[in-house]
C-alpha cells in the first residue's frame, strides 16, 4: 500500500446516467490545505488517495493524525491526511526526504516532531483505546533505535514508545503505560507496518502488517503530556535513540482501528 507503485484506477463522473461522481472529502480537504501551505500533489497521487480513502472510509474517522510521508512533495508529506488543518509535522535537523518514499534518519540527530500531544490534542486516541505506529520501508540490518513516541518521567510517569532491536529481532512497545516493564515481542525485520495498540486499561498489543505478534499486561496511567516524535524518542522533551530507517507513514488513532483493513 505504501510503495510508489500503488496508484489505482481513476474515479470520474458516471456517463450516460444521473448518478453523481463519488465524493472524496478527506482527499479534497487534504489537497486544499497542502496547496495553501505551498505544496502540491501529483495527478497520480490524487488518484491513489481517492482509492485509499474509499478502501478505508470506515477506518479514517478513527484517526487523529495520519501522515503519508511517502508522497512526492515535502509539505504534503508533513501534513496529516486526516485533520489536515492541524499543525503539520516538523522535520528537525533535515532528515533526508526522498520523494515517493519518505524520510530517512541519520541515526544521530534527525527526526520528525509529529506535533501531537495526546493530553491536549487527542480526540480518538484515548487513555484506554489508543493506537500509534509507522511504516518502515527498509530492513536496516542494525538496531532500529527509537522509532516512535517517547516517555515523560513526571509526577505520574507515562511511557509511549516503540523500539525495535534488530540483533534479537524483538521490540519494546508501550502505549499510555505507567512503567517500562513488559516482555519483549519478536517481530522479524524492521521493514513493514508496525502498530502499538491499547485496547483496555490493562492490555496492549504489538502488531506488524496487521497481524498480532503478542501482547502485554500493562496498566494505563495518563495520556502522554509531551509530543510524539518519529525517527527517535522524545525523552522528557529531549530527542534520543535516533533511527536510520526510512519512514513512509505514521499515525495516531483509536485502539479500534481494524489493523488488517489498514494494512
Amino acid at each position: 500500500m505504501f510503495s510508489n507503485t500503488i496508484f489505482g484506477s481513476k474515479f470520474g463522473f458516471i456517463k450516460g446516467g444521473s448518478a453523481p461522481a463519488p465524493s472524496f472529502p478527506y482527499t479534497d480537504a487534504f489537497n486544499t490545505v497542502v496547496i495553501a501551505r505551498g505544496g502540491s500533489l501529483t495527478t497520480n497521487e490524487v488518484i491513489y488517495l481517492h482509492t485509499f480513502e474509499t478502501s478505508l472510509i470506515l477506518e479514517l474517522p478513527k484517526f487523529d493524525r495520519l501522515f503519508i510521508h511517502g508522497l512526492s512533495n515535502q509539505k504534503a508529506a508533513l501534513t496529516s491526511f486526516v485533520n489536515p488543518s492541524t499543525t503539520p509535522a516538523t522535520a528537525v535537523n533535515f532528515p533526508l526526504f526522498t520523494p515517493s518514499q519518505g524520510f530517512t534518519g541519520n541515526g544521530v540527530s534527525t527526526y520528525l516532531n509529529l506535533n501531537y500531544i495526546a493530553s491536549t490534542d487527542s480526540v480518538n486516541f484515548t487513555l484506554n483505546s489508543a493506537n500509534a505506529g509507522y511504516y518502515g520501508r527498509i530492513d536496516i540490518g542494525a538496531n532500529g533505535g527509537g522509532e516512535i513516541g517517547g516517555y515523560a518521567t513526571t509526577a505520574t510517569p507515562c511511557y509511549f514508545y516503540g523500539i525495535t532491536r534488530y540483533l534479537s529481532q524483538t521490540q519494546y512497545s508501550y502505549i499510555n503505560n505507567t512503567n517500562d516493564l513488559g516482555s519483549l515481542i519478536y517481530y522479524g525485520t524492521t521493514q513493514g507496518l508496525f502498530s502499538w495498540q491499547r485496547t483496555t486499561a490493562t492490555n496492549t498489543n504489538a502488531l506488524k502488517n496487521g497481524i498480532l505478534l503478542g501482547n502485554n499486561s500493562a496498566i494505563s496511567g495518563i495520556l502522554p503530556p509531551i509530543s510524539y516524535y518519529l525517527m527517535c524518542l522524545n525523552t522528557n522533551n529531549i530527542p534520543a535513540l535516533f533511527s536510520t530507517n526510512q519512514f513512509s507513514l505514521s499515525f495516531l488513532a483509536s485502539g479500534t482501528v481494524n489493523q488488517l483493513n489498514f494494512y
